[in-house]
């Protein structure tokens, strides 16, 4: 064991620091420790506790396969799987809202408000699974919606009440059980147009 690592290990003899070591890095890399993970959805969810607020956050939801590529497999299914395991994650804790913070239109978000049906085949039609279609959704782009027009994306609040995009709003929810009548404040900013100018660019 090097000289400069000796005092964090005292009393472990130099081998068996090295093999604690590669089996924590083999523990936080391994593919296969990952779909372990992954393939046990059920114990990573938060416990049920009616005094708690709960809510969902998700970002860069990945897209539906184009037209032209409905032959390919793969493209979609990490989608629908996040959906689905959102979805029971929903009927569980009951979330107040979701929040989306940004990336819903790949790869160069929406050419206009005529292309908003992109939104209903990769967001509402996605989604379904017990709160998850009624809870409201309070999104906020990312770097690959404003490379189109992100407007488009505000603009599809007014066809669906549920998508509430803005460039700038707040969100406050009460949260039950806690003292003094505490509350949760969510600020939503447009972060993306402010950094890098007008959204078309």
């Amino acid at each position: 064991l090097p000289s400069s690592l000796t005092p964090l290990f005292p009393l472990i003899p130099p081998l068996r620091a090295w093999i604690l070591i590669a089996c924590s890095l083999w523990l936080l890399f391994s593919p296969t420790w990952l779909s372990w993970l992954l393939a046990r959805p059920q114990h990573l969810g938060p416990p049920v506790h009616p005094g708690l607020l709960n809510i969902g956050v998700i970002g860069d939801w990945g897209v539906q396969r184009m037209p032209w590529e409905e032959e390919k497999e793969g493209r979609q299914e990490a989608q629908e799987i996040v959906a689905a395991l959102m979805g029971s994650w929903s009927k569980k804790v009951h979330p107040k809202f979701i929040v989306s913070v940004g990336d819903h239109a790949y790869p160069r978000g929406l050419k206009g408000s005529n292309e908003t049906a992109r939104l209903k085949r990769g967001w509402k039609d996605v989604y379904t699974e017990g709160e998850l279609r009624h809870a409201p959704w309070y999104l906020t782009p990312g770097n690959h919606d404003c490379v189109g027009d992100v407007q488009a994306e505000y603009a599809y609040s007014e066809e669906e009440t549920r998508w509430k995009m803005r460039p700038f709003q707040a969100v406050r929810a009460a949260l039950p059980g806690s003292m003094h009548n505490s509350s949760l404040l969510l600020v939503l900013l447009d972060m993306c147009t402010w950094v890098c100018g007008k959204a078309q660019e």
